[in-house]
């Protein structure tokens, strides 16, 4: 532990507890982003995982030696959403919360995830949403690993398909991230989620049914005649 005042401690303890309170307000507002989010698609939400450092310890697993960044599992986390059938395939879907991309972005190779004081800046590092979908496919290392396969414009596409097997054995995943700014109500959310739809369909996935939302849009606007 290193040198430091009484008075220096209780200045950075006013900083410790307006930390909490703030991410106490952001995590609630991230955890209501994902509710909205799988009350608008065909998917709900199943599990989630820390992508980041191991999952915080409870019981009799605690150790004291483990690194600070198990108490902190949303700093990478993925929201999965489970696998549903749309359009006759399987789609398996995630959101990977990155809230801060400052570790990623550092292009060392010494880099070490305990010496936050070599990520980027937070004024130039960002808050992201991932999201990825598949179809029999998943690279779990893309949740964890996501700057290593984004390309400059923030996405990702695998598209395999053997013609001799046919295209129901394709392998498709889409990955696209996106700013958490960019979701500020529920109609921005909903116009993110229609841009992620829209670039997953240019290889044939989809998050949602268009056609029964089509079916849908014309009914409602034969009941307003």
């Amino acid at each position: 532990m290193g040198s430091i005042t009484k008075q220096e401690l209780d200045a950075a303890f006013v900083d410790v507890r307006k930390a909490y309170r703030l991410l106490y307000h952001y995590q609630k507002r991230v955890l209501d982003l994902m509710q909205f989010i799988s009350d608008s698609l065909p998917f709900s939400f199943e599990a989630g995982h820390s992508r980041f450092s191991s999952p915080t310890p409870k019981d009799k697993r605690v150790d004291l030696g483990r690194w600070a960044w198990d108490w902190l599992n949303l700093y990478l986390y993925e929201f999965h959403f489970g696998t549903t059938k749309i359009d006759g395939k399987k789609i398996s879907f995630s959101i990977v919360l990155q809230s801060d991309t400052g570790f990623f972005d550092k292009e060392a190779t010494a880099k070490t995830k305990i010496d936050v004081s070599k990520f980027v800046k937070p004024e130039i590092s960002k808050t992201c949403l991932i999201f990825v979908a598949g179809y029999n496919h998943w690279n779990e290392e893309i949740l964890a690993c996501p700057n290593k396969y984004l390309s400059k414009d923030n996405t990702y596409v695998f598209n395999e398909v053997n013609e001799a097997i046919g295209k129901e054995k394709a392998m498709l995943l889409c990955a696209k991230s996106y700013d958490l700014s960019l979701f500020v109500d529920e109609e921005s959310t909903l116009a993110q989620i229609d841009d992620f739809n829209l670039f997953c369909s240019a290889i044939g996935l989809a998050i949602k049914d268009m056609t029964v939302e089509v079916a849908s849009s014309r009914s409602n606007n034969n009941d307003g005649l």
